[in-house]
């Protein structure tokens, strides 16, 4: 199996139409810790610990826009990328609650670190996973086995 060959062809058909919003849900992510990136090394870059977090979080932003960037390219490695940067978020949620006992830290949090992960991991995959593919070759099936009717004949009624 080879990492660098983009998607099938069957499942280009379905992750053409998903590829620029996961892009674009990828690189709002980088810019948000971009922004991150920039208030850590203000506010903590002076000392030893503040700026080696600083720099690992600009080295976590540049590599989320290279994975964007091979998302859109069909590879199969930005993909699995893009679901381990995803799971760590989760993970960051959940320690976040954890140490907060519970307590929410607000809607804003909760839309990027939860909602915008899951949101991300379900259009890499679950849409994409082969399990998916027998339903809609069945309707396919289906549809190409109905006949249209002659050209004389009756006209479908209009719809609504």
């Amino acid at each position: 199996m080879n990492d660098e060959a983009p998607l099938q062809p069957e499942q280009g058909s379905h992750a053409a139409g998903r590829a620029p919003l996961i892009f674009v849900l990828l690189l709002l992510q980088a810019a948000i810790g971009l922004l991150e990136t920039l208030v850590t090394l203000t506010l903590a870059g002076a000392a030893p610990l503040g700026a080696g977090l600083g720099v690992l979080s600009a080295a976590l932003t540049v590599s989320l826009a290279a994975v964007a960037a091979g998302v859109v390219c069909g590879r199969r490695w930005a993909r699995i990328g893009a679901t381990a940067f995803e799971a760590l978020v989760l993970g960051g949620a959940a320690l976040r609650l954890l140490v907060r006992h519970g307590a929410l830290p607000g809607l804003v949090w909760l839309l990027s670190d939860v909602a915008l992960p899951i949101a991300v991991i379900d259009l890499l995959w679950i849409h994409l996973s082969p399990v998916a593919r027998p339903l809609e070759g069945a309707v396919l099936r289906d549809s190409a086995s109905r006949r249209m009717p002659a050209a004389g004949g009756s006209r479908p009624a209009p719809q609504a």
